[in-house]
């Protein structure tokens, strides 16, 4: 009998510590979740119209270019850009900017947008049919941690905002795509905006895009939509793409962004970061008015 009792009583004891550590880990749960995008624009989740105010959280680099160590020149080019960019949305309508969470970026939400067997992709390959399009773009989105929602939550009673906004800026890899039958290719980099290609431009080596992704989260930290827009690309010369060599975005490229590169194909002509991230706002709060296109 007494023994009976002492296995009861361990098998009490380990359900009870299973249990404890199984509350811990959900505590400490992170959903994440990817879907397959074939052509822009480049979202995910329901579009909302967001009317009251919005909470800005100051705009950071893609969390590929933190973990980056061999790109601090990178980095520093696009310091300004990422200043810019944080007050062109502070300048927008109903937008209120925050301080910093200061927790560990690796904390915040995740959003990639790009080549899904990138090296540094966080998703994983989404094709189960075999007859699944090659060369496959994923949208992945990962929640942010229960600290990082605590801290939300805070500023949302703090600042008396329902919504915010977390922009982060980046490099990635798109792919190119066959625009019709006579051959003509095409590199789609966001809403409205495609880049054309030339005809022997392999479709099997991804373009790299600097582009801008943000997701727009409830006062709970829920991610309710997220998305992307690129704002320039560098495309692999045919030659090249035959020895697997990839050509990058320069420094000098980015520093011309700042004042110079436009989107000639738009009215008034703005800079091609300041449609991006126009685009990218009025997307993600479900503001049409915001969107800018070409004229048809």
């Amino acid at each position: 009998m007494i023994k009976s009792q002492k296995c009861f009583a361990i098998i009490l004891l380990t359900g009870l510590f299973l249990l404890a550590g199984c509350a811990g880990t959900f505590k400490g749960f992170r959903s994440s979740s990817s879907k397959v995008v074939k052509k822009a624009p480049y979202y995910d989740g329901k579009k909302i119209t967001v009317n009251g105010n919005v909470g800005l959280l100051p705009v950071e680099m893609d969390i590929r270019l933190y973990r980056a160590y061999f790109e601090n020149d990178r980095k520093h080019a696009l310091e300004p850009l990422i200043e810019a960019i944080d007050k062109a949305v502070c300048g927008f309508e109903k937008i209120d900017p925050l301080d910093f969470i200061d927790l560990p970026p690796e904390q915040a939400p995740d959003i990639y947008m790009g080549n899904v067997e990138s090296f540094n992709s966080p998703a994983t390959h989404t094709g189960t049919d075999e007859n699944d399009e090659d060369n496959q773009m994923v949208l992945y989105r990962y929640s942010p941690s229960s600290a990082w929602k605590d801290s939300l939550l805070a500023r949302a009673g703090q600042n008396q905002v329902d919504y915010f906004l977390f922009i982060t800026v980046g490099f990635s890899e798109y792919f190119l795509r066959m625009k019709n039958l006579l051959g003509s290719k095409e590199l789609s980099l966001g809403t409205g905006y495609s880049i054309p290609s030339e005809w022997l431009t392999d479709l099997d080596t991804p373009a790299e895009v600097l582009h801008v992704t943000g997701a727009l989260l409830d006062k709970n930290g829920k991610i309710l939509r997220c998305g992307a827009e690129g704002i320039i690309a560098k495309k692999t010369g045919f030659l090249k793409s035959l020895i697997d060599l990839q050509e990058l975005i320069s420094n000098e490229e980015i520093a011309n962004l700042l004042n110079n590169d436009r989107r000639e194909d738009l009215p008034g002509t703005p800079l091609k970061w300041e449609a991006a991230v126009q685009n990218l706002t009025g997307q993600l709060l479900g503001r049409d008015n915001m969107i800018v296109q070409q004229v048809k």
